[in-house]
């Protein structure tokens, strides 16, 4: 990667992330690594993210847009039910103490719900982070319901926008595919190679053993799978859009 150019990782939640932007990181000296990783790059100064070479967090796709000068963008899609189970089941597993020591509602609301209250729910803390999250992160600055919908807009021009931006994308990685892609990915840009991608941020890893407890998970009852494909819709067609054009989401010029 040109010593100009910037690499940003927009970070959709439960996608295996942690894993892959732990691997880019370690490509960039400590200095370079922009701190912000919630979705806030619109309120720091040009001047001051010029400074940074490497962005991961919590992104829109219009906050990446304000990151200066040439840069490679990736991302990693999941299949969008599965990404939903283990957002809760991951929530849900936080223990009590470590919930309110950090005050988290989105984990107090999964352990206090059983799953098909949970994605049947009207909390902004919950839908925000389940109902068609993919689609809504990769449409920027569009307005867009708790439902997951476009005002004013249809369904079709909510997936044709996330997908348009997609393609420009230096590299789109698929959970399902992570070792094979993260491989492609370390090459293209001429990182240090990596064979497998680490596993990170989950209960087994041991940063989140003290914060973390074993859950038991529910039978997914057609109530329950019903529920989860209402709150997927746009999601899952983006993904089935993504997926079969999958080896052609490696565009090679920087944004």
């Amino acid at each position: 990667m040109e010593a100009d150019t910037r690499l940003v990782f927009l970070h959709i939640p439960k996608c295996g992330g942690t894993s892959l932007s732990e691997v880019l990181k370690a490509n960039f000296k400590p200095k370079e690594v922009c701190p912000h990783i919630s979705d806030a790059l619109s309120r720091q100064p040009q001047k001051q993210l010029a400074t940074w070479r490497f962005f991961s967090g919590h992104y829109s796709k219009s906050s990446v847009d304000c990151v200066p000068g040439p840069k490679n963008i990736v991302t990693v899609l999941r299949e969008p039910n599965a990404r939903v189970l283990s957002l809760y089941y991951f929530w849900r597993a936080h223990k009590e103490a470590y919930v309110e020591e950090n005050n988290l509602p989105g984990p107090r609301l999964a352990r206090q719900m059983d799953l098909l209250s949970f994605l049947q729910s009207e909390d902004p803390s919950i839908t925000r982070s389940i109902r068609n999250t993919m689609t809504r992160t990769l449409i920027a600055n569009l307005l867009v319901t708790n439902a997951g919908g476009l005002v004013g807009r249809d369904v079709g021009f909510s997936i044709d926008t996330a997908m348009a931006n997609l393609v420009r994308f230096n590299f789109v990685a698929f959970t399902e595919t992570m070792d094979e892609d993260l491989a492609l990915m370390t090459r293209m840009f001429g990182f240090e190679p990596v064979d497998k991608a680490p596993r990170s941020n989950t209960f087994e890893s041991f940063s989140m053993r003290d914060a973390m407890e074993p859950v038991e998970r529910e039978t997914i009852t057609p109530a329950i799978e019903r529920a989860l494909n209402r709150a997927t819709r746009l999601d899952r067609e983006l993904y089935e859009r993504a997926m079969r054009v999958r080896h052609t989401l490696r565009c090679p010029f920087p944004n």
